[in-house]
């Protein structure tokens, strides 16, 4: 089956409330999901007519940041992620992006590796950022 990589709908909010119930123990609320501003983009992510992942990015000049990348458990290690943070990078250098972002939970070392085999490279740390006492460790990738 193909990954689809598509705008987010509002009918989808509810399905990406319960993607993130099972991955993130301080997910995203409902407004959060809905927020807007016109640097935002949010996408669903198909495998067939399964949502299997959500994102959120930001492009503001010649800077994007990763803000939400998140896959159903059962798809996680098939290369969707990285098939998402792909097409985000490629988006990025489309529009003259010169470094993208990300911060990433210190104790998720699934997505470090996947960060890092991209070639983001850790850039500094935020102590404590996580409300579960967790570092967050920023990574950058320069294009």
């Amino acid at each position: 089956m193909k990954l689809k990589i598509k705008n987010l709908d509002y009918q989808e909010v509810e399905q990406v409330e319960e993607l993130l119930k099972g991955l993130f123990p301080n997910r995203w609320s409902k407004g959060q999901i809905l927020s807007t501003n016109p640097y935002r983009i949010k996408k669903s992510v198909y495998l067939g007519d399964t949502l299997v992942g959500f994102f959120e990015g930001e492009v503001i000049l010649d800077e994007g940041a990763v803000l939400m990348l998140a896959v159903k458990k059962e798809f996680q290690g098939k290369g969707i992620g990285k098939s998402i943070l792909n097409w985000f990078i490629s988006y990025c250098k489309k529009q003259g992006v010169k470094n993208v972002w990300l911060e990433v939970s210190a104790e998720n070392q699934k997505a470090i590796q996947l960060y890092s085999n991209l070639g983001f490279i850790e850039k500094g740390r935020r102590k404590k950022y996580y409300t579960d006492g967790s570092d967050a460790v920023v990574m950058g990738l320069q294009l």
